[in-house]
């Protein structure tokens, strides 16, 4: 729907309720800044939340109130301060696609509609939580048939309902009808209203589309998505809903007895909880008498036949406060990112790059979508939105084959169609503009040889370069096959990006690629470095502080991150050790990333060390802490005052921009892609290629001089922020974006 279109049309209010899920509220308002509707407005009813929501909503221009802990004074309470002539919900963990308002609003083209809903995708959307549902008059509801259902008659025993998460209302008649009951707390709230409204004439829409995304965020009422733990409010007001609408339609000894047995079985989950181990004792006993309460109040409230309604509505269309949606540029861009890790799961330097980037090109008013695998083997394809991005995972093992008689190129080919066909998947819901896939594992091959779209190619270390660098005694025919397989990506991609010159030079030697005849052929090549989000830029008011606080004395704390492997020098920092802890009584190192590398005699790296070196004095200062997440990681930049990574073969080296980006100094080594992020002696240090001699003395020369380390760490800084910023760099990779889309409509 253009914009044009939207001036004369509807206006809509949408009411967020919230109560602690400041983790999860801001996807759900970023997902609303994406609405292809432009008239709307957003309200947040929180309460009483004691996390940070209030802190997240405070970023986002929406009208904003509190509450009680009751879901549907809640609901009422937005309702009341709604200037729109729809009111639509949403629950404060769902995301909205972008024509979920544009959906909705077609339906309320029929006058005798009160109130529609759409679709909403499970929690890890491989699924649908609610298709089309109804609701008999005892309270039992259907939610998964496979097309819309038609009980709209006042008179009948099913009714038409919506899910509250996916659900609007035309103003007037939900003003009608009272609202929400706020005798129901929580569940049955929408339905009852539902009910009401088709009670008193109107028709209850439901949609093929208006799409939304549950991720069904634990609460007090249920540990996730498939695990209920307390049943109270469920089983008050199931019995309180199926009272009041057999009121003169059922006889009197039905009306005792059908809730009662109906719910029974409820009174046994307290100690089948306890049996699972998620109640102690005292607390399954505590919650069985709670589940009895429910069945008296339930009868109780139920028999009397009184509502308690909305009061002291007053509109108030004067009010309305159109939401600020993300400023899109002339011409907003489709872009799939292929990663095989994405934060915050499955995380390195490629894939932390990725999420900045889905991030950045997304706070531009581009949509992103990023295909990722699946977080183990038995997990199946999965949708999610994070950060402004949709993510989807999926699962390669499905198209497994036995294709070359090789185990390891034939899951990398079982890897390329899995990747294909998520892209063709994502291609048909929207079309995609173009496509960034790595050179590792040759990801994107599928897609550079059936051009879903213009495929982009990441160029970083290839598998040949890991070879020379990282393993011994190699003699593997499948690795062949990988350098040709990845050889076929480069010379078939619609556009290069090169992560650093270095690796364009060393992948032109290593697969024998001529650059000039890849342009002449209309394949822009580029060198872009990979960047830094925010979270990894310190403050500068942080910064200073710590400069500040730099003395002689204080401990010097020195930080690796990566994996314990050759190609990343673990060896090299180890032999390094014991001359500078030994000269430098203040210093202490912390290794952060995987510890289960091995030499070539296929012994551990850190074992060895410890059993070399554990009875040395110096050895408690040196901490082995494994992976962490990136939140931590983020802290550890922060936290240490010299980061070290005396990497063999880097062809860029995020972690290195990363320590720079939380101002610290930086050492190195003089190979493939260092020395164009680390500038020696003026940020950092970069030293020969496996000299541990020269690696001790340049540490021992930063943890003894304060003042040195602040120098470069000031340096590092902007550089930083200048060079490897994400915001810079998403500019820059559009510019490449526009070159390799141009050329294909060109041509």
């Amino acid at each position: 729907m253009k914009n044009s279109q939207q001036k004369d049309s509807p206006r809509i209010s949408v009411v967020l309720n919230t109560c602690n899920r400041g983790a999860y509220i801001g996807d759900t308002l970023r997902g609303l800044q994406r609405q292809s509707y432009d008239n709307f407005e957003v309200i947040v009813v929180n309460g009483p939340s004691i996390d940070n929501t209030e802190d997240v909503v405070k970023d986002f221009e929406v009208k904003y109130y509190t509450a009680p802990f009751n879901l549907s004074i809640s609901r009422n309470i937005g309702i009341k301060h709604a200037s729109g002539d729809i009111i639509a919900f949403i629950d404060d963990d769902a995301v909205p696609e972008a024509n979920w308002l544009a959906d909705l609003v077609k339906a309320y083209e029929d006058p005798k509609v009160a109130a529609a809903g759409g679709r909403v995708f499970n929690a890890d959307g491989s699924g649908f939580q609610f298709s089309y549902g109804a609701i008999d008059v005892w309270g039992y509801p259907v939610t998964r048939d496979d097309k819309p259902y038609e009980y709209n008659d006042p008179a009948g025993d099913w009714f038409n309902v919506n899910i509250g998460t996916n659900a609007s209302y035309r103003r007037e008649p939900l003003i009608e009808v009272g609202g929400f009951d706020e005798e129901i707390e929580y569940y049955h709230d929408e339905s009852d209203v539902c009910v009401r409204l088709i009670q008193a004439g109107y028709k209850v829409a439901q949609l093929e589309n208006a799409y939304v995304h549950h991720k069904m965020a634990p609460s007090f009422r249920r540990k996730n998505s498939k695990k209920t733990v307390v049943w109270d409010a469920i089983v008050k007001n199931t019995i309180y809903f199926g009272l009041l609408n057999t009121a003169g339609k059922r006889p009197l000894h039905q009306r005792l007895s059908k809730p009662f047995l109906a719910e029974r079985q409820k009174l046994s989950f307290p100690y089948k909880l306890f049996r699972s181990g998620d109640f102690t004792f005292g607390e399954g006993v505590s919650r069985y008498f709670a589940l009895c309460r429910a069945f008296m109040r339930g009868y109780r409230r139920g028999f009397s036949g009184k509502r308690k309604l909305m009061q002291g509505y007053m509109y108030e269309p004067d009010t309305f406060l159109r939401y600020k949606k993300i400023q899109k540029p002339a011409t907003v861009r489709h872009i799939v990112l292929v990663s095989q890790g994405f934060p915050p799961h499955q995380t390195d330097g490629i894939a932390r790059y990725t999420g900045v980037l889905a991030k950045e090109l997304s706070r531009l008013g581009h949509t992103v979508s990023v295909v990722s695998r699946a977080l183990n083997e038995n997990k199946k394809g999965t949708i999610q939105f994070i950060d402004g991005a949709w993510l989807y995972r999926h699962q390669p093992n499905k198209y497994l084959t036995r294709t070359t008689g090789y185990p390891r190129v034939d899951h990398q080919l079982a890897h390329a169609r899995s990747v294909l066909a998520t892209v063709r998947k994502i291609h048909d819901r929207e079309k995609v503009d173009v496509v960034l896939a790595p050179l590792w594992d040759a990801e994107g091959l599928g897609l550079m040889v059936h051009k879903v779209a213009p495929t982009i190619l990441t160029l970083m270390s290839p598998l040949k370069k890991v070879v020379e660098t990282q393993w011994f005694n190699v003699d593997e025919p499948s690795y062949d096959i990988t350098y040709e397989l990845e050889r076929e990506c480069v010379v078939r991609a619609d556009g290069i990006m090169a992560i650093s010159d270095n690796i364009k030079h060393t992948i032109g030697e290593l697969y024998n690629v001529d650059w000039r005849t890849l342009a002449a052929r209309g394949a822009p090549t580029v060198t872009l470095p990979l960047g830094v989000g925010p979270e990894f830029i310190t403050a500068r008011k942080g910064w200073e502080v710590w400069a500040a606080r730099q003395r002689y004395d204080a401990p010097v704390e020195i930080l690796y991150v990566g994996r314990a492997e050759r190609r990343k020098g673990t060896d090299v920092l180890l032999a390094a050790l014991p001359k500078m802890l030994s000269e430098i009584p203040n210093a202490r190192i912390k290794f952060v990333g995987d510890e289960d590398g091995k030499d070539e005699k296929g012994k551990s790296y850190f074992a060895e060390f410890r059993k070399k070196y554990s009875n040395q004095s110096w050895f408690k200062r040196v901490a082995f802490v494994g992976r962490v997440s990136d939140e931590d990681l983020a802290d550890a930049y922060k936290a240490c005052d010299i980061f070290v990574a005396p990497s063999r073969y880097e062809s860029f080296g995020q972690i290195y921009i990363e320590a720079m980006a939380a101002g610290k100094p930086v050492v190195g080594t003089r190979a493939g892609g260092i020395p164009e992020v680390v500038q020696h002696e003026m940020n950092g240090f970069l030293i020969e290629n496996e000299n541990s001699e020269q690696l001790a003395d340049y540490l021992i020369k930063l943890a003894s001089d304060s003042k040195l380390r602040v120098k470069m760490g000031e340096a590092s800084l902007r550089i930083a922020r200048e060079k490897f910023a994400g915001d810079v760099l998403a500019k820059d990779f559009l510019k490449l974006v526009d070159q390799v889309i141009d050329v294909k409509e060109s041509s």
